[in-house]
């Protein structure tokens, strides 16, 4: 592994060494870790909204565009003629987003229908705020929910049908996958943090021939442009893929720091640093697990690791 602190010296410890045997300061020591750790907020943030649909709702509803209160019944913006009521959901079946559109519409009807004086003329319409990791016909299904379906046959009963369903009346329900762009936005803002962080780290790495560390921030810079881009493009697998990159770069990073303290004999810089390589791995698990609170669980207690880490390094710098 090397060694980024001279240790000069003999093998007693240089006449500058610190206490506990720390020899000078690093600032990748704080930039490494910290740049997974802002790569990892905005993945962190969205599963614990997805999870929870007591901070979802009131969070989706600040970031909507709501003009009508939080209150309002059946509706949340009215807009160009349309009485919208925006609705999200942590599932990501489709047939169950689809009624989610489908009460969500006769919910803004219901507002219509009991405010006639003031939205004479006006269409009920759904959005739909749902997951990004839904499948692609999610979309449809949400857009075509209010379309009417003709069923399908009994056996053996030729005039009976299951399923059939009459068109509701309304605009085609908006489908909106991932969080709201107010959302994104500020998650992209963290993301780019971390890019800016672990590109630092990576060009002092090649500055310095420090290839352990190289690896894990170059992990840290590609795991960055990965959440930048699926933010920017609503897209799961390169969302999933910046949360696992921010993982590999804390616990590659905070693996190759731990095994140099030790090496230099900083016990505590070890052991904290070992703990480092521990949230790297919940982070990890967080981007795989299907299990919504699981996830949420494990990237908030991965991301909370990631900063102790890099406040810790802080404080010695």
């Amino acid at each position: 592994y090397g060694s980024r602190h001279d240790p000069g010296g003999d093998a007693g410890g240089s006449p500058d060494a610190g206490e506990g045997g720390r020899v000078g300061s690093d600032p990748r020591d704080v930039t490494s870790p910290g740049g997974a750790s802002a790569t990892a907020t905005p993945g962190t943030v969205t599963r614990a909204t997805w999870a929870d649909e007591g901070v979802r709702g009131p969070a989706i509803d600040r970031m909507s565009g709501n003009n009508l209160g939080r209150n309002a019944p059946g509706a949340d913006i009215v807009k160009n003629g349309v009485a919208t009521q925006v609705r999200s959901s942590g599932s990501t079946d489709p047939g169950e987003l689809a009624n989610v559109a489908r009460n969500a519409t006769r919910d803004a009807q219901s507002f219509l229908d009991a405010n006639p004086s003031t939205t004479q003329g006006m269409r009920p319409r759904a959005e739909v705020v749902f997951p990004e990791n839904a499948p692609p016909s999610a979309n449809s299904a949400i857009e075509g929910a209010l379309e009417a379906r003709p069923g399908e046959p009994v056996p053996g009963h030729p005039n009976l049908r299951t399923g059939a369903r009459s068109e509701i009346p309304g605009e085609p329900p908006i489908a909106s996958r991932g969080l709201p762009r107010r959302a994104r936005i500020g998650g992209g803002f963290m993301a780019g943090v971390g890019f800016g962080l672990s590109a630092y780290s990576l060009y002092a790495d090649v500055q310095a021939g420090d290839v352990p560390m190289g690896v894990g921030d170059a992990v840290g810079v590609v795991g960055a442009g990965s959440e930048i881009y699926g933010l920017a493009a609503g897209n799961a697998v390169a969302l999933k893929g910046g949360l696992i990159g921010a993982g590999l770069a804390l616990g590659i990073t905070s693996g190759v720091n731990s095994y140099r303290s030790f090496e230099r004999g900083d016990a505590l810089g070890g052991v904290v640093n070992a703990i480092g390589i521990v949230g790297g791995g919940m982070l990890i698990a967080a981007a795989l697990v299907a299990s919504a609170p699981l996830a949420a669980a494990l990237a908030i207690g991965g991301l909370a690791i990631g900063i102790g880490v890099t406040l810790f390094n802080l404080g010695r710098n």
